[in-house]
């Protein structure tokens, strides 16, 4: 049998395709889909959460490119001096568990005031089970409305292993997409660079994706067992 190394250092990931076609509606993400789409939120504010990879960030792109011109993303490392600019925009702040409390206590003000249009705050945990001191904070982030976002399920991982690999020009048979769901990891961003890279080691070999070809990729990547 053919060596397989421990690790194939495949780092063959293309640009998200963040636009609102390229999202794959789902029970999953039902929830969060509806609550960016809703015309406000009650002080303005919505948080959204959801494991790696379940949508999180392109559905704050979503957002944003639907507020337009008044929309803007601040990082994390946002400080509180830089707050004044934010007046009158439309926010969306990603990860933002990690945000200084001092920051995120003020977005939320501004949010109740209306100093900002929206407030988009976006992490993996729910806002209530952040670890923030402020006791004020606690508060805010406890009453804030949530959407949730869940683990993509079989049937949406299949459409979005389609959707990538028919990009790419290829049309696996059925079994093999079910493996792919069965074997690999559970989220859009796994199955974008298993997709990219079935996509280069199937060139290599001149041959089409087969289950043969996952399962080496798989291992490659310590997700067989």
């Amino acid at each position: 049998m053919a060596h397989i190394p421990t690790q194939i250092p495949f780092d063959l990931r293309l640009a998200p395709n963040y636009s609102r076609a390229a999202f794959q509606p789902a029970p999953s993400n039902a929830e969060a889909l509806a609550a960016i789409a809703a015309p406000s939120w009650p002080n303005r504010a919505l948080a959204i959460s959801g494991p790696q990879g379940t949508g999180k960030t392109h559905l704050g792109q979503i957002w944003m490119t639907e507020q337009g011109d008044g929309a803007l993303a601040i990082k994390t490392d946002l400080n509180l001096t830089e707050l004044g600019a934010l007046r009158g925009k439309a926010i969306w702040l990603d990860d933002a568990d990690k945000a200084d409390e001092g920051v995120l206590f003020a977005l939320i003000n501004m949010a109740i005031l209306g100093d900002i249009d929206g407030l988009l705050l976006c992490s993996r945990k729910l806002p209530a089970l952040w670890d923030v001191q402020i006791p004020d904070l606690r508060s805010r982030l406890g009453a804030m409305t949530v959407a949730r976002l869940d683990a993509p399920g079989d049937e949406l991982l299949r459409k979005i292993y389609v959707n990538l690999l028919a990009e790419r020009g290829r049309t696996p048979d059925a079994g093999v997409i079910d493996y792919l769901v069965n074997y690999g990891q559970r989220s859009a961003e796994a199955a974008q660079n298993t997709a990219a890279a079935l996509d280069t080691m199937a060139a290599a070999k001149k041959s089409k994706i087969t289950k043969a070809l996952a399962r080496v990729y798989f291992e490659s990547q310590g997700e067989l067992f």
